[in-house]
């Protein structure tokens, strides 16, 4: 089965973004359970993105983002990354 054109090149126009946000993120590295501007910053890049759904707080200090697709399943197909909580 061959993908759609635009799944080839969007991720493409995406780049020079995603290489900017890792070099911002690594720039301001901060402690574990501690990540508030890094898991801000990927909220507000994922939330700009079309048909995206973010949840921020996750666990803490994660960040869900769900794209919003015409559903076949049960469940829409997501994105997550969380940070988990620290152990008592």
């Amino acid at each position: 089965m061959k993908m759609p054109r635009e799944f080839e090149e969007r991720p493409a126009a995406l780049l020079p973004e995603v290489i900017a946000l890792r070099r911002d993120l690594h720039a301001h590295p901060e402690t574990a359970y501690g990540e508030r501007r890094t898991a801000g910053r990927i909220a507000a890049w994922l939330a700009r993105l079309p048909g995206m759904q973010v949840r921020e707080g996750v666990g803490g200090t994660g960040v869900a983002a769900a794209l919003a697709a015409e559903r076949t399943g049960t469940t829409p197909p997501s994105i997550s990354t969380t940070t988990p909580s620290p152990r008592a």
